[in-house]
């Protein structure tokens, strides 16, 4: 009788693994971008979506549970349960420590460090603090840019970034010397 237990939780396990293994196998070549260069905003969706998808897999796999317990079958309910949940519980701590606090603007902080803080620039991003400024009231508020551009083909865009931690790259984007567009993103691995 002991074997069977075993052989009914190992086979729940392996079930469920290779299951899993197939579910994030697929989920990581829908989101994995090859070239790289993935705005913050493009970043949190995968996260928000990764642990909507991490519930719903481990919903399902309850009434999985819950018809196995009912059918007499604890221990491949056991087997068949330990893998979601641990997987629940992975992204959602992963999803906790990556998550992006509002912090508001430092210039001391900003215009002293190289590499600009994280957070301080998610913000900037997300509270859309700076559109519609212009390029000199941009330059007093974060200081000079790591890289300047102006517009070769219109000279009324340009653009100025910030290097910032982590590999992120802050680009502020002008018309008409006015900011239109800010985006936060990782380095492209290929141009």
């Amino acid at each position: 009788m002991r074997d069977n237990k075993a052989i009914s939780l190992l086979s729940g396990l392996v079930i469920t693994g290779v299951i899993l293994a197939v579910i994030v196998l697929m989920y990581f070549l829908l989101t994995f971008d090859l070239v790289g260069g993935e705005t913050l905003n493009e970043i949190e969706n995968q996260r928000i979506g990764l642990l909507v998808f991490s519930f719903i897999i481990a919903g399902f796999t309850a009434l999985v549970c819950r018809r196995f317990i009912k059918a007499g079958n604890k221990y491949t309910a056991i087997g068949t349960g330990i893998l979601p949940l641990i997987a629940l519980i992975l992204v959602s701590v992963y999803c906790i420590r990556n998550y992006n606090y509002s912090i508001p603007l430092d210039q001391t902080i900003w215009k002293q460090e190289k590499f600009k803080p994280f957070d301080m620039s998610a913000t900037l991003v997300k509270d859309n603090i700076l559109i519609g400024m212009t390029r000199i009231e941009v330059k007093e508020l974060l200081g000079k840019g790591s890289e300047e551009g102006f517009g070769n083909v219109n000279p009324n865009k340009g653009c100025i970034s910030y290097l910032v931690e982590e590999d992120w790259e802050l680009t502020i984007y002008f018309e008409n010397d006015k900011v239109i567009d800010v985006e936060l993103r990782l380095p492209r691995m290929m141009t």
